[in-house]
């Protein structure tokens, strides 16, 4: 029985290993997301829970030291819902949450013949986004991949039919320092698609979040999940262009923590909420004449900029040395 579970190991193996490899993307394309995450509101005042949906596409290219990266912007929707009960004391503000708007870019580029992309980051340079080299045992250290526990494996390795064919898969699972299982098969990674958890999204899965990827898309036709499942880019994210953006300016950036922001000619009041790449709320409150003290490790983060009724004005990310 050993041996014909072994043959069937090896013919699996080698069927997935047959495929031709997919390039990633680099233009006329897009991912459509769906993600749910609990927010700890500062100040001891509870949580809310977010809805938001995703959507990512190309919007152009930029040419840095003579090597060209090409950029991937966000679009986003979401919606705060409050976790009861409200603690005595706690401003109604921090409860209430509706917005959408242009959430920033990323730089990527690929390496066909390495079979990697990479992603440009401000404060740590060029990192590995993904690689699709990978074999059994432990994911490589890549830019999704930061934390060092839980542990991500590959677990399998076989081929996934898509809207254009068939194409490679991973399986990932989440190990503890024991080397414990902990979460298997919770996410896949597909050739030339990326992670199913998202594009862009960590690896690094909490209980207090849940993230997929709705569809995916290239030169107007639907890879994943299927041909048939209608992934409509431009009906949830307008062109991002100089015009559409909100002119927000934040100064000096990168900095030690002090930030200015002006929205126009207009220093405040404003309601500021600063995240960190994956999701996570380090910073929310009101400010009178638009200064923010960001209190958080160095890093880049994503400032999203409100009125004080919660409306939505736009978004900078911000570098913090």
């Amino acid at each position: 029985m050993r041996g014909h579970f072994t043959a069937l190991l090896a013919s699996v193996a080698t069927f997935a290993t047959a495929q031709a490899y997919r390039p990633f993307p680099t233009s006329d394309a897009g991912w459509v997301e769906h993600h749910e995450y609990m927010v700890i509101t500062l100040g001891n005042c509870g949580a809310y829970w977010v809805n938001a949906d995703h959507t990512y596409r190309f919007t152009g290219d930029s040419v840095i030291g003579g090597v060209t990266w090409n950029k991937l912007s966000l679009y986003y929707e979401e919606t705060g819902t409050v976790m009861p009960p409200i603690p005595p004391g706690c401003p109604d503000f921090m409860w209430t949450y509706t917005g959408s708007g242009p959430g920033g870019t990323v730089l990527i580029r690929q390496d066909t013949a390495a079979r990697k992309v990479y992603t440009l980051q401000f404060w740590f340079g060029e990192q590995v986004l993904y690689d699709f080299n990978m074999g059994l045992g432990p994911y490589p250290a890549t830019w999704l991949s930061s934390y060092l526990y839980p542990e991500v494996e590959v677990v399998a390795i076989d081929s996934v039919e898509l809207g254009d064919g068939w194409r490679k898969r991973w399986t990932l699972a989440l190990m503890d320092s024991t080397g414990t299982l902990l979460d298997s098969a919770y996410a896949h990674i597909i050739d030339g698609v990326g992670s199913t958890l998202g594009v862009l999204t960590d690896l690094y899965q909490q209980n207090e979040r849940s993230d997929s990827l709705v569809c995916h898309s290239q030169g107007g036709l639907t890879i994943y999940p299927d041909a048939l499942t209608t992934c409509d880019l431009s009906a949830s994210m307008p062109a991002i262009t100089a015009s559409t953006a909100p002119h927000i300016t934040v100064y000096p950036n990168p900095s030690d923590g002090l930030f200015t922001v002006r929205l126009g000619e207009k220093n405040g009041p404003l309601l500021l909420r600063a995240f960190t790449l994956t999701g996570a709320l380090v910073h929310e409150g009101r400010s009178t004449d638009g200064t923010l003290r960001l209190d958080a490790p160095p890093g880049c983060y994503l400032l999203h900029v409100l009125d004080l009724d919660g409306r939505w004005l736009g978004a900078q990310r911000l570098t913090k040395f």
